[in-house]
């Protein structure tokens, strides 16, 4: 069998050669979408995540951020960005330096 380090290894090397190839299915695609990936309907509302009020904001943001460093394609993220949101959070860190402003064209 395989090792852990050579699975991760492995589907690096299977991510490279779909971007290279062009290979993004529909669930993948960057569109605006209400479901998870599951299937089930996005839900906001959750109160994992505590809020704060931070002043010249309108509404509380999440306590706790999330970074942008590692998403380097819409469904890389999609997972733990459903996550994140339903359990409340609504703070998002995209430095430009994460990807000369990939990541927020990511986010939207």
């Amino acid at each position: 069998g395989m090792s852990w380090a050579d699975s991760l290894h492995n589907l690096r090397v299977l991510d490279k050669w779909r971007a290279a190839v062009g290979l993004e299915y529909e669930i993948e695609k960057p569109a605006k979408r209400i479901n998870t990936i599951s299937g089930r309907p996005l839900r906001a509302g959750g109160t994992a995540i505590g809020k704060r009020t931070i002043p010249g904001l309108p509404r509380p943001a999440s306590r706790l951020a999330l970074g942008f460093e590692d998403f380097r394609t819409f469904s890389s993220g999609s997972i733990l960005l459903d996550a994140y949101f339903e359990a409340g959070g609504n703070l998002f860190d995209t430095g430009y330096v994460y990807g000369g402003g990939y990541t927020e064209t990511l986010l939207g």
